[in-house]
């Protein structure tokens, strides 16, 4: 299940689509939460997925830069969990967050920058 939600996530990304239906868009914030999960665990895919979701938004729509601007912060927010509550937490998640998505971002940033001086 949580394969599939990551996946129909990237599909919505990928789809070009210029609007959003609500469900679309509760379904980028739903992956979103569970990427963070998996971020928080140290979990390698959920690394793979950021940078899958990167990858995606240099042809994504304006409505998806939209959905996934508005739902970004749910990834590198704030969280309840200790591990006095048993859960497996990372201690740098954050650090290995920012230093996978910051590079990813700047590539995109910079080859979107080309593309424009180069009329595309």
């Amino acid at each position: 299940m949580i394969e599939n939600l990551i996946s129909d996530c990237l599909e919505i990304i990928k789809s070009g689509k210029e609007e959003l239906s609500t469900t679309e868009d509760s379904t980028i914030a739903q992956a979103f939460s569970i990427i963070k999960g998996l971020t928080i665990k140290g979990a390698p895919s959920s690394y793979i997925i950021i940078k899958k979701i990167i990858e995606a938004l240099k042809d994504a729509s304006v409505a998806v830069l939209k959905a996934v601007t508005k739902h970004w912060f749910i990834i590198f927010s704030t969280h309840d969990f200790s591990k006095k509550n048993k859960f497996n937490i990372s201690p740098f998640y954050k650090q290995r967050l920012f230093s996978i998505a910051f590079p990813a971002l700047i590539k995109n940033y910079r080859e979107t920058q080309i593309s424009f001086k180069n009329g595309q």
